[in-house]
């Protein structure tokens, strides 16, 4: 695996919502098959489909406190907000950080961008519930795996799209990160390319809900905006890449093995090579879980840095997955 900083970590007042909106990327490959915490706001509808909605766990701290958001991956066609880890959920409330898991609308449901759409929609309504649910809006971190990590990054790396002007108070709220962490994140939406590099991919997979009115001319324009790749600029906030295959490794020849990795492995994404105080931080860990205390509790960028920007992090073994199950959805307003 291959992980990467991009953009060097700001001081104390980011580190937290920086460091642990990074570190979940390995908790993403295990689930455990325990009940999670107790939701404090359980399926609260953001908009009025019934996949638009946020689980919310709030962490029992005094005052304004940092925020984890979590978007589920799935290929843009399935996955759900109820696939949680439990151990870095309850790792981010014992270290006094809220944790939302957010729901949004998938493929057959809509086309594009409306999982994007949603999940703008969800972080702004996250930021306007700030007062009551006691959240400090300029600290809210963001992760996710596959087409969560894609939706992730494109709030972080996207024009910020509130509206002062609106009269909706909930679409004046900022779209923004104060960090994110992706696994496996697409780095482009170019479906004729992924046809070209990912041997076993079939266009119907994503584009047989397309709808019949949209033109050729609006469909790139469309994949040019949601490829995260056209947004990474030099105000970005810090970014924490990590991918099952480094850049240059060749593409499998196995359709199989290649759905799975020669889509990340063909992202074109360029990592700035900074950033390297938090991996100074991991060698002080034994696993993922102690890497997030520590950086919750103590991390100051400038203090830990002197590492490689690109390195090879110790193999975790892989826990069972726990057996799928589905959960009756009650949504609240």
């Amino acid at each position: 695996m291959t992980s990467s900083w991009h953009r060097q970590p700001s001081p104390r007042n980011q580190g937290i919502c920086y460091l642990l909106g990074i570190l979940l990327l390995h908790s993403l490959t295990t689930q455990s098959q325990e009940a999670l915490p107790p939701m404090t706001q359980e399926n609260v509808a953001y908009g009025g489909h019934p996949q638009q909605v946020i689980d919310f766990w709030q962490a029992k701290v005094e005052g304004p406190a940092p925020l984890i958001l979590f978007i589920h991956g799935g290929g843009f066609t399935g996955g759900s907000h109820d696939k949680v880890n439990k151990t870095f959920l309850e790792a981010c409330l014992t270290a006094g950080m809220h944790f939302a898991s957010i729901e949004y609308r998938l493929l057959k449901h809509d086309w594009f961008p409306a999982p994007h759409e949603d999940c703008v929609r969800a972080l702004q309504f996250l930021r306007s519930k700030a007062s009551e649910w006691g959240i400090d809006r300029q600290r809210i971190a963001g992760f996710g795996g596959s087409a969560g990590a894609q939706q992730v990054a494109y709030l972080a790396w996207s024009p910020d799209f509130a509206d002062p002007s609106s009269d909706d108070p909930i679409a004046r709220e900022s779209s923004r990160l104060k960090a994110v962490g992706l696994i496996g994140g697409q780095a482009n939406l170019d479906f004729d390319w992924w046809v070209e590099n990912i041997p076993g991919y079939q266009r119907d997979f994503h584009s047989r809900q397309i709808p019949a009115d949209l033109s050729p001319i609006d469909m790139r324009a469309l994949q040019r905006e949601l490829s995260i790749e056209n947004h990474i600029s030099s105000d970005d906030p810090p970014t924490f890449m990590s991918y099952g295959m480094a850049p240059d490794d060749p593409i499998p020849n196995q359709a199989r093995a290649a759905r799975g990795q020669a889509l990340r492995a063909g992202q074109r994404v360029q990592v700035a090579p900074q950033g390297q105080g938090a991996l100074a931080l991991e060698e002080r860990a034994d696993r993922d879980l102690d890497f997030a205390v520590l950086a919750a509790e103590e991390v100051e960028g400038p203090a830990l840095a002197g590492r490689p920007a690109v390195h090879e992090p110790r193999q975790h073994r892989r826990a069972a997955r726990a057996p799928r199950t589905t959960r009756r959805r009650t949504r609240q307003t």
